[in-house]
């Protein structure tokens, strides 16, 4: 496996998704709402874990799954609402996205206003 291919390609998506180059259904139902599920269940998964030894290492892959999805989630945003404006569908459904990433930018700060304050 040659790490330098894969890491290129994965910035190439990840600035295609920022640009709002990706459909605005596959922005929504597969770099979206799978991609959260997929971490909410990594991190179900890990507060699972019950044997002490493991607890810490949990934690820590706990922590970083939640960084990562938190500046996973400033991408997605940007790029739905990116893709939003190329949707040449339905107007509900290009309104609906923008409401749904202005909602989840709002989340965003809250977490951080939230993580400042503690």
């Amino acid at each position: 496996m040659d790490i330098t291919r894969t890491m290129k390609q994965t910035i190439s998506w990840l600035s295609h998704l920022w640009a709002g180059d990706i459909p605005l259904a596959r922005t929504f139902w597969l770099h979206g709402v799978l991609v959260f599920l997929a971490a909410y269940a990594l991190v179900t998964l890990l507060d699972d874990v019950t044997s002490p030894a493991l607890a810490g290492v949990a934690f820590a892959l706990m922590v970083a799954v939640c960084a990562l999805d938190l500046a996973y989630a400033i991408v997605w945003s940007v790029g739905l609402w990116r893709s939003s404006s190329n949707y040449t569908g339905p107007d509900v459904w290009r309104y609906s996205a923008c409401a749904l990433a202005i909602g989840q930018v709002a989340k965003i700060a809250s977490i951080a206003f939230a993580l400042m304050n503690t």
